[in-house]
């Protein structure tokens, strides 16, 4: 059986492990369609290791690009 995958749309912080001139990770956002728990882990899953990984609250509309076109189970990087 597949992986159910809700049509809920998660924005992820990612934190790496390349540091800016500060000594701070540097930050990603990633989107994903699937519920909380799913979207972390389908973002986990796409990052390298070591790479953390938590919701975000920030405004949709400040990370998501209009143009993007996800189906459920999905997980991108915003640019």
């Amino acid at each position: 059986m597949g992986q159910a995958f809700k049509s809920d749309v998660q924005i992820v912080e990612v934190r790496t492990d390349d540091l800016d001139v500060r000594g701070i990770a540097r930050r990603e956002y990633w989107v994903a369609a699937a519920a909380p728990e799913q979207a972390l882990m389908l973002v986990l899953a796409a990052v390298p290791e070591g790479w953390a990984v938590s919701l975000s609250d920030a405004p949709a509309h400040n990370i998501i690009p209009s143009s993007l076109k996800l189906q459920p189970g999905d997980a991108r990087l915003t640019r």
